[in-house]
């Protein structure tokens, strides 16, 4: 009997043992399972939305479809420029001008044109030198005062230094004849020449058709150029050119003419399009007006939107305009003979402070480069100089046919982009004498390297 409580103690005490093992097993088991679940969940989230999980992924393939697509619409628009500037139909479009336009058709969020960043969409945002990289072909493109390649030790500012001799020599010089400049006179135009004490500084101011532009800082005549009346407007870029064409003969270079007030607005950014500049006024620019006679000594005129009126100026019954050649039209000898049609243009006058880009050189509201820069100093440094861009500028006196200039205001010494009129409809005549800036087209391939506070030309 003992014997039997013994074993039947010790079998109870088994089974509790066993049972407290089993328990035991159970709770190690769950709390491995447990662990094991956590970190399964710990992975999966990091696969997730950790730096190289599912949803940065995600994010980043379309961040990267943003890119590509805004990439591919800034090289669809280069290469269209390109072509209208080939077959003449326009003026090739820089980067700048591009990215503006972008932003004006909502193909992009924002052109940050001090930051040089794109906002493509709100959320992506890219460098413009980064823009260059993909899409510029190791071409050289230019977006305001910002000139790359896409190399990152290629990224110039508009008005760097760059070490250009033209290779002109002190009795180089130029004959103007009469015929050329509308002058009562010929001139002789002298040079400036290489190391004489008025040395000429270059900087770059842009870049062209794949190549870098560069400008002299100062008028490279030692005179300045008259330019009078219907041959002075009608030749005014064959002039400047034939000067300027002298100075695109050194090392590196290709060719040369005469700075355009395009060149200007590719380093403003400004737009006359978007100025509204003489809004709602005769010379609005862009504005189209019909002019005709009408029983008037002096001829009438329609605008686009309707509105009618006879030019205040007397004309003597004879009206003059220039289309590829100078043109004029006699009032009809019938008085009762109206409406008769003479010719329809466009206003493209604008006058603007680099500044500002405004009409006033006060405006707090501008978005001009900077008075300190280099570029604003080389540029607009009271040295006024003739520009090689016509103008149309239509006003309830007559039409002006003018030049384009940069010069200091009558009433301040600061710089602004103007224009005088050297002929008027009603055979008025103006002349004017200002210097000449060419701009220097380099290789496509120029090598350049920086030098301190300049770049210098490697090629010989």
């Amino acid at each position: 009997m003992k014997r039997e409580k013994e074993l039947n103690a010790k079998g109870v005490g088994a089974g509790l043992v066993s049972a407290q093992k089993e328990r035991g097993i159970t709770l190690i088991a769950l709390v491995i399972t447990i662990i094991v679940l956590l970190i399964l969940a710990g992975v999966t989230i990091a696969m997730v939305v950790g730096d190289n999980g599912i949803l940065t992924r995600a994010r980043g393939a379309k961040e990267e479809t943003v890119k590509a697509e805004f990439y591919e619409k800034v090289e669809t628009q280069l290469a269209t420029s390109a072509i209208d500037d080939v077959i003449g139909d326009k003026t090739e479009k820089s980067l700048g001008e591009i990215l503006l336009e972008m932003q004006d058709s909502g193909d992009i969020k924002n052109y940050d044109k001090d930051k040089q960043e794109v906002n493509i969409d709100g959320n992506v945002t890219v460098s413009v030198v980064d823009t260059v990289k993909k899409v510029g072909d190791g071409k050289w493109l230019q977006a305001g005062t910002l000139i790359t390649n896409g190399d990152e030790n290629l990224i110039i500012t508009a008005g760097d230094k760059i070490n250009y001799n033209p290779n002109i020599t002190s009795s180089t010089s130029v004959t103007l004849t009469m015929a050329e400049t509308g002058h009562s006179e010929d001139q002789t135009i002298s040079l400036k020449a290489d190391g004489e004490a008025d040395e000429l500084e270059w900087i770059v101011i842009g870049a062209e058709n794949g190549k870098l532009v560069i400008a002299p800082t100062a008028s490279v005549t030692s005179n300045n150029i008259a330019l009078a009346g219907q041959n002075g407007y009608a030749n005014v870029i064959g002039v400047l050119d034939k000067i300027s064409w002298e100075y695109g003969k050194g090392a590196g270079a290709v060719s040369a003419r005469s700075i355009k007030v395009e060149d200007l607005n590719r380093i403003t950014l400004y737009r006359p399009e978007k100025s509204g500049y003489g809004k709602g006024e005769l010379y609005e620019y862009g504005n189209e007006v019909t002019f005709f006679w009408n029983g008037h000594t002096n001829p009438s005129y329609t605008l686009t939107n309707g509105a009618e009126d006879t030019l205040i100026n007397n004309h003597n019954s004879k009206f003059y305009w220039y289309d590829r050649g100078w043109k004029e039209s006699d009032k009809p000898s019938d008085t009762t003979v109206t409406q008769q049609a003479i010719t329809t243009l466009k206003s493209i006058y604008y006058s603007y402070y680099p500044n500002t880009l405004t009409t006033s050189n006060e405006s707090s509201e501008g978005e001009g480069i900077d008075q300190t820069s280099n570029i604003y100093t080389g540029l607009f440094n009271n040295k006024a100089y003739w520009l090689g861009s016509q103008y149309i500028y239509t006003y309830t006196g007559n039409v002006d046919f003018g030049v384009r200039y940069v010069g200091a205001d009558e009433n301040s010494s600061v710089d602004f982009i103007r224009g005088h009129c050297l002929f008027g409809s009603n055979y008025y005549m103006n002349t004017y004498n200002y210097g000449v800036r060419p701009i220097v087209y380099l290789k496509s391939d120029i090598q350049i390297m920086k030098s301190n506070d300049s770049w210098t030309i490697l090629e010989s």
